[in-house]
């Protein structure tokens, strides 16, 4: 009797410990995977610094081409489209994708996201975007692209990409970086070698709904005080906006989302063509 009792308290863990195990097992993914969690492969890691060498290794004229695109978040069917056409032009140089990359800023998007723009073929540089914060997903943007605040040069031009996502940062008076931006257009000012700066960002200074209302004028300034300064480049708004809003009369473009929001011609899925060479050419493509 007493043997049968042991029998039937080991029958009875044994059953427990194989439930145990299917219950574990059943929840792999659920211990293993959170939406903030960073699992890019090493080939999706650091993509500007890569794309830059990649542009550099470029040969072609003294024009530079570029596209100027953002909000591809809920875009899939209409990023493969945008790819594809790229991919049919001659004499672009690169593409800027200012911002809100992705939706809720999970690995997942930010997987799919490279997926797609892997098979351009021209390189690409993202800067952060509102959106790209979600569940504190800037982690997840700097591993795969590098620094928020971040600058090169190609072909006599300088392009300065910063975060001007206030709103995200809780209004702390540092974003966008002031200092940062202005040592960036100083450095162009005092280099012979760069003609043209531009400066690209996500939110637009006048917007005071994600940009800090402080620091609108210490940013436009900053802008206006360089000659080289050709334009500031903005998303967000999804709507396509050229306009002079400061006394110094500096461009600030605004570009569409790559996937449709509205019926009106403005606010149809479309993407900047800028050329830049003795002048600069903005054109608004719909496609």
């Amino acid at each position: 009797m007493f043997m049968d009792a042991i029998l039937k308290m080991q029958m009875r863990y044994s059953f427990l410990l194989i439930v145990s195990m299917v219950f574990l097992y059943s929840c792999i993914d659920l211990f293993q995977y959170s939406p903030n969690a960073i699992s890019l492969d090493e080939s999706q890691k650091d993509l500007n610094r890569k794309n830059y060498e990649e542009l550099l290794s470029k040969e072609g004229d003294d024009t530079v081409r570029f596209v100027f695109a953002a909000d591809t978040q809920f875009a899939t069917d209409e990023l493969k489209i945008l790819v594809d056409q790229l991919n049919n032009i001659e004499g672009i140089d690169f593409m800027l994708l200012a911002g809100d990359l992705v939706q809720k800023g999970t690995s997942k998007e930010y997987k799919w996201l490279h997926r797609e723009l892997e098979r351009l073929n021209i390189p690409y540089f993202g800067i952060v975007g509102n959106h790209d914060f979600e569940r504190n997903a800037e982690n997840i943007f700097e591993a795969m692209f590098g620094e928020r605040d971040f600058s090169f040069e190609y072909k006599h031009t300088k392009f300065i990409c910063i975060d001007t996502n206030s709103k995200e940062w809780n209004w702390n008076g540092k974003v966008p970086d002031i200092s940062w931006l202005q040592s960036e257009i100083d450095a162009a000012d005092a280099n012979d070698d760069i003609d043209k700066v531009y400066v690209i960002s996500h939110v637009a200074p006048y917007d005071h709904v994600f940009f800090d209302a402080e620091l609108e004028y210490d940013f436009a300034n900053a802008i206006g005080s360089s000659p080289k300064v050709i334009a500031s480049l903005h998303s967000h708004s999804h709507k396509w906006k050229i306009s002079r809003p400061y006394p110094d009369k500096k461009i600030y473009l605004q570009v569409t989302s790559v996937k449709q929001v509205k019926e009106n011609k403005w606010w149809q899925r479309s993407y900047g063509l800028i050329s830049v060479s003795d002048t600069t050419i903005f054109k608004y493509k719909i496609y």
